[in-house]
Parts: structure tokens; C-alpha cells; sequence
């Protein structure tokens, strides 16, 4: 008796599978049949959607993005990313007279979004600290970079370099980006630690070239086993007693300084300075974008869902009066 109850089941399950087929077919065949009946309508439909979307493409103005990677000296980061938050926000007022004052159009507004990521790197961090310094081996222990950008954003001061990413008005070019950079390096406070910057480099080099200069003084005389100089000329030192590896090691050091300062001056004109610029550039906006393949798409397909809909109403309408 089961058994011929399950036969039962399952016989009317294929046969609903089979008419779900059926129905699903035929609503294909329809639609089709529809489509070929229509094939005029829907030709023009495509040809007015593909010209309009065209035509408003070919018009309308694209914003535009960039990208800027950006060297911060003198630990001038933190400072960097509070300026251009400010600009960010003071560009969403459409502050015309702050914008003005820095140099950007006051009467559109250039810039519409900025983003700022360091570049991480741990020697920007480690090398403010003595390599057996129980701080650094605490600070590395603390930082997770990978799994914690709030962590990693605590130490923007610390790295020099960074990447400003912008979003910006389809009438920026090329010299927006310097005004975001003489924007920077004008800030009081930036400008201010700049100059500071700067010369005590140009100071530190003087100093480490006197200091080496006094070194080979000592060596040369070291050397030729005469009595070492002294600031008195009245006394003479003749005990050459000391360590010379401890004043080798120094020179090493001295010479390493002097090359890092050198290295460093390169860039010490600014605060702020541009390293690369790949220039600005449209959005690539993607499929939504492309309005002539977007516009006949929407334009058939409302013509599908407004006959669909009469389509319905007719048959309601033939049910009501049937009733």
C-alpha cells in the first residue's frame, strides 16, 4: 500500500516538474514571439538609447583622480595629514576664501575627496632607536601592521614617506597637485620646522667635518709618533696611551652621518617634497559608465516591463468581466 502511494508521489512530482517546463518554454517562446513581432520598435529603441548615451557621454565631463607619493622631513607627518584634512573639509564647505588664500579655485571646487597612507617602513621607526633598546623590542611586540591599521596610523610622524590619493573636479590637471604640495609646505608651522630642518642639517654636516678634521689630525701625528697637539702650545702630550680603534670607530660613524646628511640635504629645500606623480587622469567610471551601451538596455527593457504590465491588466481585466 506504501509502495503504490510513493509511485503516486513521485508521478506527481514529474508531472509538475513537467508542466513547470512546460509553462517556463512557452513563457520563452512568448517573449520571443513578442520580440520578433516588435523587432521594429525595438530596433529603434536601440538605435535612439545607443545615440542618446552618445551624445551625453561625449558631453559630460568625467572626474578626474591621482595619485602622489610625497616625502614628509623633519618628522613633519602628523602635521602633513591635520593640513589636509583641513583642506579635505574646507573643499566640502566650498570655503571660497580659504581656498583663495592657498592658491586653489574658489569658484569650483578642485578637490573632492583625499586619502593619505603611509608607505610603512620599519626603519623609520627603528632607527630613532638604539638596537638594544628594550623600547624597540616592546614597540615591535606591541605593532601588528597587518592586522591593525590603527596602529599603524599612531606612528604616521615616524615614516617619510606616504601616498596621497585624490579624487578630484573634471577641471583639475597637473598643477592642482602643486597647489596641494605649496599648500603644505606654506603652513606656518610646516614651513617654520623646515627651515629649522635645514639648518641644523647644514650645522650637524659642519660639525661632523670640523670633528673628522681634528681626527685625521691626530692620526697623521699619531703616526709619525710625535708628541699629539694640544690647545695650549706650552704643553705637549706625549702619552699616546688611548684607544685608537674607539677614534677609528668614530670616523666610521662621523663619515656614515655625513653621507645620511648629504643624502637627506637633497631634500631639505622643502618640507614637503613630491617624489612621484603619476598625473591626473579620468576615473575609469566601468560598465554603469558607458551610457551608450546602458541606455538601450534601459530603454528595451522598459518597453518589455510596460507591455508585461498590460499584458496583465488585459487578462485581469477579462477575469473581472468574466465574473
Amino acid at each position: 500500500m506504501n509502495t503504490n502511494q510513493d509511485e503516486i508521489d513521485l508521478g506527481s512530482l514529474f508531472d509538475g516538474l513537467k508542466k513547470a517546463k512546460n509553462s517556463f518554454l512557452t513563457t520563452c517562446f512568448n517573449a520571443i514571439n513578442f520580440a520578433l513581432r516588435n523587432w521594429l520598435i525595438i530596433a529603434i529603441l536601440i538605435v535612439v538609447g545607443f545615440g542618446l548615451g552618445y551624445f551625453s557621454q561625449m558631453f559630460e565631463k568625467a572626474p578626474k583622480e591621482a595619485k602622489v607619493v610625497i616625502r614628509t622631513n623633519f618628522n613633519t607627518g602628523e602635521y602633513t595629514y591635520n593640513a589636509l584634512e583641513i583642506l579635505q573639509e574646507k573643499s566640502k564647505q566650498k570655503d571660497s576664501v580659504f581656498l583663495e588664500k592657498n592658491g586653489f579655485n574658489k569658484d569650483t571646487v578642485e578637490i573632492k575627496k583625499i586619502e593619505v597612507l603611509p608607505i610603512v617602513s620599519f626603519n623609520d621607526i627603528t632607527e630613532k632607536y638604539d638596537p638594544n633598546d628594550r623600547n624597540l623590542d616592546a614597540l615591535l611586540r606591541y605593532i601588528e601592521f597587518e592586522e591593525n591599521e590603527e596602529k599603524v596610523n599612531s606612528f604616521n610622524s615616524s615614516y617619510k614617506y606616504h601616498t596621497i590619493l585624490l579624487t578630484l573636479d573634471n577641471i583639475a590637471n597637473d598643477q592642482t597637485i602643486n597647489k596641494i604640495i605649496n599648500y603644505l609646505n606654506n603652513q606656518e608651522l610646516i614651513k617654520r620646522v623646515g627651515t629649522i630642518g635645514k639648518e641644523t642639517i647644514i650645522e650637524r654636516l659642519e660639525g661632523n667635518k670640523n670633528t673628522l678634521a681634528q681626527i685625521d689630525s691626530v692620526l697623521t701625528t699619531y703616526n709619525k709618533t710625535q708628541p699629539l697637539p694640544s690647545p695650549n702650545e706650552q704643553i705637549y702630550v706625549v702619552d699616546k696611551n688611548f684607544n685608537i680603534s674607539t677614534v677609528l670607530e668614530t670616523k666610521i660613524e662621523l663619515m656614515k652621518q655625513n653621507q645620511e646628511l648629504n643624502e637627506d640635504l637633497v631634500y631639505a629645500d622643502n618640507a614637503i617634497v613630491k617624489i612621484s606623480n603619476e598625473g591626473v587622469y579620468e576615473m575609469d567610471s566601468g560598465l554603469l559608465g558607458k551610457k551608450a551601451i546602458i541606455y538601450p538596455f534601459i530603454f528595451v527593457f522598459l518597453f518589455f516591463l510596460i507591455s508585461w504590465v498590460r499584458h496583465i491588466y488585459r487578462y485581469m481585466k477579462k477575469i473581472a468581466m468574466e465574473q
